[in-house]
């Protein structure tokens, strides 16, 4: 397990320490393309005022789901567990060829028109998903810890005094009450005597 610990955010790179409470960046990042990808459908694709709900005999309602699909995998950082993280990122996958092949073959409807926002918009939010998803693979997450040590600086209080070294002294944070995460602990190297 590697942890970088800065202050009071440590970025855990470990998929075995995923806990409730951890946000997976991954997800989090899926999670906010799939919510470009619903916006989209509402907005232009296509002119004139062709939205992605009129402009799609049926791809409308399947981007819907592939995007609510991400959206019910990334509800696992907050203790739902409906859709396998494996699903979720085929949905991802999915929406991304999707929107991507009707940006290079328009549909009948719009044979001849204008790409319009909502076409963009949707191209970004399939990619965000398809990127955090993928991100999601490699386990990457994110753990705020509330950091409860003296905060008086080095050298027992004194804030630049002499013979501190530029190494952050050494610290330890702990978890919120009643969580039961381990403690990350900082620590400087020894100084040879």
């Amino acid at each position: 397990m590697a942890t970088a610990s800065r202050g009071r955010v440590s970025v855990v790179t470990s998929a075995a320490t995923q806990r409730p409470g951890n946000i997976e960046v991954g997800w989090l990042l899926a999670a906010v393309g799939a919510i470009l990808v619903l916006v989209s459908l509402f907005l232009d694709w296509f002119e004139p005022g062709l939205t992605g709900w009129t402009v799609f005999e049926a791809l409308d309602l399947f981007l819907a789901a592939t995007s609510l699909a991400v959206l019910a995998v990334a509800a696992r950082s907050f203790g739902f567990t409906v859709v396998d993280q494996r699903a979720g990122v085929a949905a991802a996958a999915v929406a991304f060829v999707v929107v991507v092949s009707q940006l290079i073959n328009h549909p009948p409807a719009a044979t001849g028109a204008d790409v319009e926002v909502g076409a963009w918009l949707a191209l970004a939010g399939a990619l965000l998903m398809l990127l955090g998803a993928l991100m999601s693979r490699t386990g990457v997450s994110l753990a705020v810890v509330l950091d409860n040590s003296d905060r008086r600086g080095p050298a027992g209080g004194q804030a630049g005094g002499q013979g501190s070294s530029p190494d952050p002294p050494a610290t330890a944070t702990s978890p919120a009450p009643g969580a039961t995460e381990p403690r990350t602990v900082a620590m400087r190297p020894e100084e040879p005597r």
